[in-house]
């Protein structure tokens, strides 16, 4: 079972890779799309953009207050290594799984789509990760640090 975790993660890597490689079939006649990636991620643009600003504003917004209500009624004791992985991962970007998720369900064009736009919002996360990691460590580093 350890091999099988282990193996898990390059796995999966390696259907992301291969649903980006991939080229989609041809779209067929009717079906509102026009026959090519390009135009699949230009139509998404504002999906991509309420998607990244949901996964790298809102959510870090929302769980940033979260947590300080929680530490000010005291339903939490002070943790800082605790509230920093916590803040950490919420400005992280989504997870793979649904590509292979779609992958192992058959439905490779819509895998294709799903990788081309996880990558657009990787991509997009180095900057709100950047940020993040930046005010967390002066942050915490100015509060006592991790110890």
């Amino acid at each position: 079972m350890q091999s099988f975790g282990k193996a898990y993660s390059p796995a999966a890597l390696l259907v992301l890779a291969s649903s980006l490689a991939a080229s989609p079939p041809e779209a067929s006649e009717g079906d509102g799309s026009d026959g090519g990636e390009e135009g699949y991620l230009r139509h998404r643009v504002p999906q991509v953009a309420a998607v990244a600003a949901a996964r790298f504003v809102m959510i870090p917004l929302c769980s940033f207050a979260l947590l300080q209500g929680a530490l000010r009624m005291r339903w939490l004791a002070p943790d800082p290594l605790r509230d920093f992985m916590i803040l950490l991962q919420t400005c992280m970007p989504p997870a793979q799984n649904t590509v292979l998720a779609l992958q192992v369900g058959g439905m490779t064009q819509r895998a294709t789509q799903m990788a081309r736009v996880l990558l657009c919002l990787y991509l997009m996360s180095a900057v709100p990760i950047a940020g993040v990691l930046t005010v967390l460590l002066q942050t915490y580093a100015g509060a006592g640090g991790f110890g």
